[in-house]
């Protein structure tokens, strides 16, 4: 495995939050010990994840931890695996149904609707800009592992810088977003190598110490989203990891970057954030439907005597 960075030494300050404990929804690793199979099945699997969201969701805002927890419950329903490859345990589906699941998701808990978009976008980076090998080489990785994906690629700040050091990249730089990091496995980062210009992404174990997080996320909506900022110090990625570049020749490959398919990163989180705010308006949408009929009176029917609508109709 290419991705060694971090695990044997000491580690980052991504627990160094209060957090939820996994342990809360520890019974549905059992109750869902399989994926499903086919869109109605991944489909109704994300109803089940919203309606367990549901129960506390208000709640769990207003606490404002950060939600290893509620990722755990994503590891157990598979919904991280919608988009793997089916020969390495994932779903095998297409983009459509992942929206579909966002969406449903996102219907009862915005915040876990955003980071499962942000997840599935990031986890399959490398299909998307990386070789064919790299491709399938981070697929098995992050499928077989059930790791969930973070991102410090937000466009507003400035890039991080890129140096090469013999058979590594060195990433530097900081980051004022950066959704899902704290509670992410894997973090992708982005920058500019050295004077080139060129743009290198690449995974890197987040639980190390050139990874640094802010723990300053304090918004009001999507509260969830560990979307703070980050310092990026000394962070070491194997040339070989450096996603649709030429080893050998230190330059980018055109047969990864230099076509049409390489501008899709753009298109794809784009219609993530299309469908999680869909998302949140339907919920919404339905949470008042169901308040306007079971808890009060619409102005029509204030000045007489019936407690609901219902009684109207």
């Amino acid at each position: 495995m290419a991705i060694t960075n971090g695990i044997n030494g000491p580690l980052g300050n991504a627990e160094d939050v209060e957090f939820r404990d996994p342990a809360v929804y520890a019974g549905y690793e059992k109750q869902w010990s399989s994926i499903p199979e086919g869109e109605a099945g991944w489909l109704q699997r994300a109803q089940e994840v919203a309606d367990v969201l549901a129960t506390d969701a208000v709640i769990r805002d207003q606490e404002n931890k950060s939600p290893r927890a509620e990722v755990a419950l994503l590891k157990y329903s598979g919904l991280l695996k919608v988009l793997g490859p089916k020969r390495y345990g994932g779903g095998g589906q297409q983009w459509s149904v992942a929206y579909k699941a966002i969406r449903k998701v996102a219907e009862t808990d915005g915040s876990i609707g955003m980071l499962l978009g942000y997840h599935l976008l990031w986890s399959t980076t490398a299909n998307i800009v990386g070789s064919p090998e790299q491709a399938d080489r981070f697929q098995k990785l992050i499928t077989e592992n059930n790791y969930f994906i973070g991102g410090a690629v937000n466009p507003r700040d400035s890039d991080l810088s890129i140096k090469s050091d013999g058979a590594n990249i060195v990433f530097n730089g900081f980051k004022f977003f950066n959704t899902g990091g704290v509670v992410s496995d894997l973090t992708v980062l982005e920058g500019v190598y050295e004077s080139t210009g060129n743009h290198i992404f690449a995974f890197a174990k987040t639980n190390q110490p050139g990874i640094q997080f802010g723990h300053d996320w304090n918004n009001i909506g999507l509260r969830l989203t560990e979307s703070g900022s980050v310092k990026i110090s000394d962070v070491s990625v194997p040339w070989t990891d450096a996603l649709g570049w030429n080893v050998e020749t230190k330059e980018p490959d055109p047969r990864a970057l230099q076509i049409p398919f390489a501008t899709l990163l753009l298109p794809t989180i784009q219609l993530v954030f299309s469908n999680f705010y869909l998302g949140i308006a339907l919920g919404a949408q339905q949470y008042a439907a169901r308040y306007t009929v079971k808890g009060t009176r619409a102005w029509p029917f204030g000045g007489d005597v019936n407690r609901q609508v219902s009684q109207k109709l």
